[in-house]
């Protein structure tokens, strides 16, 4: 390189924002804040797997109970008549039966629930280590942390993607623990699923 030239150096913005990023101390209030959401979705995605497991087995019930009117003798009968009720009859059946096997797959309710029972242990997890962090303050500024707070985003983005028909957080003030982290009631499913606020009568 001849003197005088000028040395250009190129780097990658986003590893350099990451990097930046990474230099800039947790706070406190943002560990509150994923304190607030991991309780909150550790107690409320058991309940909403369940319900969309109950939802899945009515279906299927549906489907077989249906499936086995259709498949009677008496529909071979009916299929064979000339009357156009008759005909109607099996037609309509048929079709309800086929509704009720394909609608919970194309709804997916057995698989959300799978996803939420598993995302519910990921955000127990997270639980801890976010109350680790609640409790020694001083290690905010440490990597680890930053770590913890990615592991906690990583959770929340694979609910957005994988979990549908979430009811929205439920209105009204939630109580806090000593630490002044959120205590939401136990039915706190049931409470966003109708809509409901924090501390009304149910």
């Amino acid at each position: 390189m001849s003197k005088g030239a000028i040395m250009t150096v190129t780097t990658n913005p986003s590893k350099t924002n990451a990097a930046h990023a990474a230099d800039i101390p947790v706070s406190k209030a943002n560990v509150r804040d994923c304190l607030d959401s991991a309780r909150y979705w550790v107690l409320l995605l058991p309940a909403y797997a369940n319900d969309k497991q109950r939802t899945a087995d009515r279906w299927a019930i549906a489907a077989g109970l249906l499936a086995a009117v259709t498949s009677l003798t008496v529909w071979a009968t009916l299929e064979e008549s000339t009357s156009n009720w008759a005909r109607a009859a099996v037609a309509i059946f048929s079709l309800a039966t086929a509704v009720c096997a394909l609608f919970p797959r194309v709804k997916n309710y057995g698989e959300m629930a799978g996803h939420a029972r598993e995302l519910s242990a990921r955000y127990g997890q997270i639980l801890g280590d976010l109350f680790n962090l609640w409790d020694h303050p001083s290690a905010l500024s440490t990597p680890a942390a930053h770590e913890v707070i990615t592991a906690f985003d990583a959770v929340k983005a694979a609910k957005d993607a994988n979990l549908r028909d979430l009811p929205l957080k439920p209105l009204g003030t939630v109580p806090r623990d000593a630490n002044g982290v959120a205590l939401w009631p136990l039915n706190v499913y049931r409470i966003a699923k109708r809509g409901g606020s924090i501390g009304a009568a149910e």
